[in-house]
């Protein structure tokens, strides 16, 4: 059972954790109305999808993550189902679900893991509880985009996920993409804790948004596969792998986010089977 609990808990608290890279200055761009706009937002739901397909040693392999989510700003609420699919060549998919609650009441903030089928819990302290949940926020990874980007500029304006939308494109530039893939986790299924040096020379980074006539951010969309495949490059040529065949090749690495609703009633209830879960503490 410890092993157990402490699986859980580094689970919950992944997202908490810094990988190293140094702060990036904002980009200068004329965008503030729609980061304004999306900031004034009080609740909404929406979806996180990160999904690659690669060959390994001449095997298909890929591996998806999706992430609905629910978040009310104040007080602060989020809950996330998550569904984490792999597979390779021809076998049935492996599918892992769970659900993460971040709840604030007054000044305890707490976190809430369900997984195969048992609640766990755990105080945590961190200066901004919304980065918890980071990895899965729709708005939070488009606004960052937003800002990162100094040509993030109107091109189209087109139907999208059911709403009359506008859509912007623009380049994230290289120095930026560190701390921008900490920030939202687009990473999270090749690996953690990628310093900055594995990006110098990489290139910079193209990026889609979508804002509603509000100028609220609705969705983005990052084609990674040029990038993550430039880090592996470096990462065999730090450890010296040369034999090109057990190389993996990335066909495809997306990572994208759409709001569905938003200033919607967000049901912040805590089921009492995770309120009665025994808590985690660190020994």
């Amino acid at each position: 059972m410890k092993k157990t609990y402490k699986a859980a808990a580094l689970a919950m608290t992944i997202m908490l954790l810094a990988s190293g890279c140094s702060s990036s200055s904002t980009a200068e761009n004329d965008n503030s109305g729609i980061i304004d706009a999306t900031s004034a937002v009080e609740s909404y739901c929406g979806t996180t999808e990160i999904s690659f397909s690669a060959v390994s040693e001449d095997s298909n392999i890929a591996m998806g993550t999706t992430g609905d989510i629910k978040m009310q700003m104040d007080p602060f609420y989020s809950e996330i189902d998550l569904v984490i699919t792999q597979s390779e060549g021809d076998s049935e998919p492996e599918i892992t679900e769970s659900t993460m609650l971040l709840d604030e009441s007054g000044d305890t903030q707490m976190v809430y893991l369900l997984h195969n089928d048992e609640w766990f819990k755990e105080t945590v302290e961190a200066s901004d509880f919304r980065m918890a949940a980071s990895q899965y926020d729709v708005l939070y990874a488009g606004q960052l985009l937003m800002e990162s980007s100094a040509d993030m500029t109107k091109t189209a304006t087109e139907d999208y996920n059911g709403f009359e939308a506008d859509r912007y494109e623009g380049t994230i530039p290289q120095d930026m993409l560190c701390e921008l893939f900490e920030l939202t986790g687009s990473l999270s299924l090749v690996g953690t804790n990628i310093g900055e040096t594995y990006f110098a020379g990489c290139g910079d980074l193209n990026a889609t948004v979508w804002t509603d006539s509000e100028g609220v951010i609705l969705g983005y969309e990052l084609d990674l596969t040029d990038t993550v495949q430039y880090l592996f490059k470096v990462l065999y040529a730090e450890n010296g792998v040369t034999d090109e065949s057990v190389m993996i090749q990335f066909d495809s690495y997306i990572a994208k986010g759409q709001v569905t609703e938003y200033n919607n009633t967000i049901d912040t209830t805590i089921p009492a089977e995770a309120l009665a879960a025994e808590e985690y503490t660190e020994e």
